[in-house]
């Protein structure tokens, strides 16, 4: 008797619902006029089936808004990789009036066709896309919500926060809080400079030459230490440790933590040197990952903690240009590190206390890039015919058995992408699903293949064959609370599925043997 309790009791926690909302930025892009405002959608999970609600939506025109109304998706299945949840629905649905009095137009819509992905992970960072087909009406409507904040990237990475305590960006460093020996005497410069790329600012580092030496200017997210004088000398760099419990003047740690693994770092950046120099003419920039131990820039040793590089060493002089390098990680799998800080630094001279007097180095709106693509999808083992990576929906007629997730493979693109695979039996096809989802859950693409289940009257789960299987699914349908087509369970032709079509089934089992 305890046994069965505890059976009923584990069933019954089981199909208890699990609610998380998700506090966020929506924008939303109608005819490609886009707006913005801060909204909360709720995701709630039951049996293994999800709801997605965004309720109170309005479209926003400078002062004038559109009421519309309640967007609710419900019964999505979703699959989980890698810490990674995925959901993904095409369907029609209804808006519902919304919460409150007011003219909410989506009720006098009927039903619309909307497209729908969401993804979030176990540290409660969430994205989602939603695409509503409004043609007829307003127009094609693109709904993109993010409550991932700043964690995928560095903090301040646009410039435009700056304080008095160091009268240096938040969460950037320069020569005033260096440690070592000679840090009083780095006198090159970190500045705000209202020459920049987009936004208010941008940072700008110059070199100043102190007696014969040139005095590099650098900037990094880590900590700077000037403890030689002489340049090229390794005590002279840039760390980073995320054991370290010190702050700068702001309360901001000399390091920066990373969630997921870029695939290359944008910035823009713009290069001036104050003397030209044909045997010194590059600026440099450098962006290490590690394991979070210690670790600096330029190295004094072999270090085993490091687990991808981007750096661009040939730097030349140039107006604002936008660089893309990406991450080195195959040099560095033999470390078998873990990624969980990033060292960026860039210096006015690829070349320690080279260069001239007054060398300038302006950067802003730094980027860490995630990507999730797939270049080619199989289904067991052959290439899906026609696969295209921008085209969404194909279908197989011919085919045997009833697909799973393992049947199809894919070549994902992303260091940190993701991929999840589900299969659907709906009343007319078995619909796989297949995701990728970038590290940053900023980028989603889900591939949908139909499997058009064979017209073999009886054969209700489409495996091909009739036999006491299909009696099994027959009669659940039957139990289901869920309203279920006829297409397939009414095997007597009556036009509803009762236990009369339990009966004409299993004749027509026997009649088989």
């Amino acid at each position: 008797m305890k046994k069965i309790f505890s059976t009923i009791t584990f069933a019954l926690m089981g199909l208890a619902a699990v609610a998380t909302s998700y506090n966020g930025n929506l924008t939303v892009t109608v005819n490609g006029v886009q707006s913005s405002q801060p909204t909360t959608i709720d995701i709630v999970e039951q049996g293994g089936k999800y709801t997605l609600s965004l309720k109170n939506f309005k479209l926003l025109s400078g002062n004038n808004e559109l009421p519309v109304g309640n967007i609710v998706v419900d019964n999505v299945p979703g699959v989980k990789v890698a810490g990674v949840t995925m959901l993904h629905a095409g369907r029609n649905i209804t808006i519902a009036k919304g919460d409150g009095e007011g003219d909410w137009t989506g009720p006098m819509l009927g039903e619309v066709p909307i497209k729908m992905s969401a993804r979030f992970n176990d540290n409660g960072q969430m994205a989602t896309t939603i695409s509503i087909d409004m043609a007829e009406t307003i127009g094609r409507i693109d709904v993109d919500f993010d409550a991932t904040g700043n964690v995928f990237q560095m903090p301040n990475n646009n410039f435009e926060t700056w304080t008095d305590a160091t009268t240096e960006p938040k969460h950037w460093h320069g020569f005033k809080s260096a440690t070592g020996s000679f840090a009083a005497m780095a006198s090159s410069t970190l500045l705000k400079s209202d020459d920049k790329h987009s936004g208010d600012y941008s940072a700008v580092i110059a070199s100043k030459q102190v007696f014969w030496v040139i005095a590099n200017g650098t900037m990094t997210n880590g900590r700077l230490s000037a403890d030689a004088i002489a340049a090229a000398d390794p005590k002279n760099n840039s760390n980073t440790d995320l054991s370290l419990t010190d702050t700068d003047k702001n309360g901001d740690p000399f390091y920066t933590k990373l969630y997921a693994k870029p695939d290359a770092i944008q910035l823009w950046l713009k290069f001036r040197q104050g003397t030209a120099s044909e045997q010194y003419p590059y600026a440099t920039v450098s962006s290490v990952i590690t394991d979070g131990t210690y670790y600096q820039e330029p190295e004094d040793k072999a270090y085993n903690n490091v687990v991808a590089k981007a750096q661009n060493k040939q730097i030349t002089t140039g107006d604002w240009r936008l660089l893309n390098v990406p991450f080195d990680y195959a040099s560095y799998a033999g470390n078998q590190a873990e990624a969980k800080a990033i060292l960026f630094t860039v210096s006015t001279n690829a070349t320690p206390g080279q260069g001239s007097d007054n060398d300038q180095v302006w950067i802003d709106d730094i980027q860490l890039v995630y990507n999730a693509s797939i270049s080619g999808l199989q289904y067991k083992g052959k290439p899906i015919a026609g696969f295209n990576p921008e085209t969404e929906t194909y279908t197989i007629e011919n085919y045997e058995g009833i697909p799973v997730p393992d049947d199809f493979m894919a070549n994902v693109e992303g260091q940190s992408a993701v991929l999840g695979k589900i299969v659907e039996t709906t009343g007319a096809a078995h619909v796989a699903k297949i995701s990728v989802v970038s590290g940053d859950l900023k980028t989603a693409k889900t591939y949908v293949v139909n499997f058009p289940i064979k017209a073999l009257k009886g054969d209700i789960n489409g495996d091909g064959k009739i036999n006491e299987s299909d009696v099994t699914v027959l009669v659940n349908m039957i139990l289901s609370t869920t309203p279920q087509s006829a297409t397939l369970g009414d095997i007597n032709g009556d036009g509803k599925i009762d236990v009369s079509d339990v009966t004409a089934l299993i004749n027509i089992i026997l009649e088989k043997k």
